[in-house]
């Protein structure tokens, strides 16, 4: 569920060659390498008004560092092996989340979308294999050509999400279990070996899903949904920081039942380079952040977080956050002059 708006102002052995050829760790390889990231996330609820083919729950952003080396098996017609990233692998998934009849579930990597049972997303990490003579026999540089890449670090940027595919007749809920989202390794496939030093990343918490009878609009205010800061003295920066508010609000259907409690968390994404968590970058030397206006928290970009409670009979058909966005020099960036914009998406989860 998105809304968009927009900011803007002016200014080996070949008998002994295993097909699995690559370990991968988190970080970086250690005498206590990680192997496995589990994290917990919140159920979801299914909106009334959901669409087939219609993304109806994300995940906020995930950044890890992956380290790759030891791939073996070189030789002369294959001296590389590249890095993907496998997803949905049939044999740590759960039936009811690889072939579910109603929901379909996918990840989202470097900004491309993926749904494909045992599909592999090259990560364009690559490695120069080696013979396993003795410690290991290196040939000439192939992946770069200037010079060995025995191992390789790389950050995976990717979200994890739910598309809708139709609603079951009556009341039901879907239970996904543990998620293995996906695993790192070479090119030939997934080691599913119980001895396998392949980082897997997996998400336990999406059960008890269920179907709502209600869903929300969004609306934003300003109505032309552009936050103006107007013209901006570049010599006034420093002391008095352009500010601009606006608000965002989620309308409840009133036309629906809406017999069941149910939460909205929001996220302001963006995929242009973040200078941290709540700053975004503008590209012009300066520095963009949003205050919660409740809270008087900043808000992380690309994060969800709890916005309103809807209970029957109690809350409210509107429910409305003020916020201010505001601007500030980005360290040891020049100033670039003229007019610029930035667009923002309000994603929403019901929860």
């Amino acid at each position: 569920m998105i809304t968009l708006f927009r900011l803007l102002a002016i200014l080996c052995l070949f008998f002994n060659v295993s097909a699995f050829a690559v370990d991968c760790y988190q970080n970086s390889k250690t005498s206590n390498p990680i192997n496995t990231i589990n994290v917990t996330l919140p159920t979801f609820k299914i909106p009334e008004n959901a669409q087939p083919g219609q993304k109806i729950w994300e995940s906020g952003d995930v950044n890890i560092t992956v380290y790759c080396d030891n791939a073996t098996g070189w030789t002369r017609n294959n001296p590389t092996e590249n890095i993907y990233a496998w997803i949905k692998l049939p044999a740590i998934n759960s039936t009811d989340m690889l072939n579910n009849p109603y929901l379909t579930f996918g990840v989202t990597y470097n900004g491309m979308d993926y749904e494909g049972i045992n599909e592999g997303i090259d990560t364009n990490g690559c490695l120069d294999k080696y013979e396993q003579y003795y410690g290991g026999i290196y040939h000439d540089p192939v992946c770069n050509g200037s010079t060995l890449q025995k191992s390789v670090t790389f950050n995976a940027h990717f979200r994890v999400y739910v598309k809708f595919k139709s609603r079951p007749a009556g009341d039901q809920t879907i239970n996904f279990g543990t998620v293995n989202v996906l695993q790192f390794d070479g090119e030939g496939g997934a080691n599913l070996a119980p001895n396998a030093k392949n980082l897997r990343y997996a998400i336990t918490g999406l059960d008890n899903i269920s179907f709502l009878d209600c869903s929300v609009n969004v609306r934003i205010s300003p109505e032309s949904q552009i936050v103006n800061f107007g013209q901006i003295a570049a010599n006034s920066i420093a002391t008095f920081p352009p500010k601009a508010v606006f608000s965002v609000s989620t309308i409840k259907d009133i036309a629906s039942d809406c017999t069941e409690q149910f939460d909205i968390a929001t996220n302001f994404f963006t995929s242009d380079t973040l200078y941290d968590n709540t700053h975004l970058e503008i590209g012009n030397g300066l520095l963009m952040r949003i205050t919660d206006q409740k809270t008087q928290e900043d808000i992380e970009f690309n994060q969800f977080k709890l916005f309103s409670t809807y209970i029957p009979g109690q809350s409210a058909a509107m429910a409305t956050r003020d916020y201010q966005a505001e601007l500030t020099e980005k360290p040891g960036d020049p100033l670039v002059y003229g007019p610029f914009q930035k667009d923002l998406i309000v994603k929403i989860n019901y929860n």
